[in-house]
């Protein structure tokens, strides 16, 4: 696998919720900062979100998006 092709990672962010806007955009809700505090483990969250962004590669085009369907 050619890793020079491969997009690289920025980040994550984790969060309760994250909508999407009619504008296009996306909105996380009830962000989590550098840590999660739980009173035990395991636990049951009513819901749980993941935002990554990544950095396309020098041969992408800008605006490329990489979506699970």
């Amino acid at each position: 696998m050619d890793r020079s092709k491969m997009p690289s990672f920025v980040d994550t962010l984790l969060c309760e919720l994250v909508r999407g806007e009619a504008n296009g955009k996306l909105s996380p809700l009830g962000l989590f900062g550098d840590a999660m505090l739980v009173p035990s483990i395991p636990i049951v969250l009513a819901s749980l979100a993941f935002v990554q962004r990544w950095r396309p590669n020098a041969d992408e085009r800008p605006g490329t998006r990489y979506r699970h369907p």
